[in-house]
């Protein structure tokens, strides 16, 4: 027996431990494969690593789990397609809403060129709070 085989019959998971994914010293490469893992858990810890490389977090917007999808609407280096996807959920609007406190100036200038309609509304919610860069070009601001 090898492979997949030999580890199902030696009773091991192909489930990696959620701590790996947490460990700060995994490498992005690491950290692209454990994203693919069955576990919802891992990939959870996966999408709230600050090493996480953006087209991982690109593709962890899409899941269909919730609490996956929320922890990619909690990182700052979510791309814009993947913040832009996300903000079309109600339920993860609040958190997006306090995760722009944690971008750059040009990370929010970024988002801010490229926003959806959904995510432009989060962003004036959040220039009435916190006024945002004048060089920030979101229409709705103007």
């Amino acid at each position: 027996m090898t492979g997949l085989l030999a580890l199902i019959s030696s009773g091991l998971s192909t489930t990696q431990n959620p701590t790996d994914a947490r460990n700060p010293q995994t490498s992005p490469n690491e950290l692209a494969q454990l994203a693919q893992d069955q576990s919802d858990l891992v990939r959870q810890a996966v999408a709230k690593h600050p090493r996480v490389p953006v087209r991982v977090l690109t593709r962890l917007a899409r899941d269909q789990d919730f609490w996956l999808r929320l922890a990619v609407a909690e990182n700052p280096q979510t791309p814009v397609e993947g913040v832009n996807r996300l903000a079309q959920e109600a339920s993860l609007r609040s958190v997006i809403l306090e995760g722009l406190s944690k971008r750059s100036v040009e990370a929010l200038c970024e988002l801010a060129e490229q926003a959806s309609p959904a995510l432009a509304q989060i962003m004036v919610a959040y220039h009435k709070e916190h006024p945002l860069p004048l060089q920030l070009t979101l229409p709705a601001l103007k």
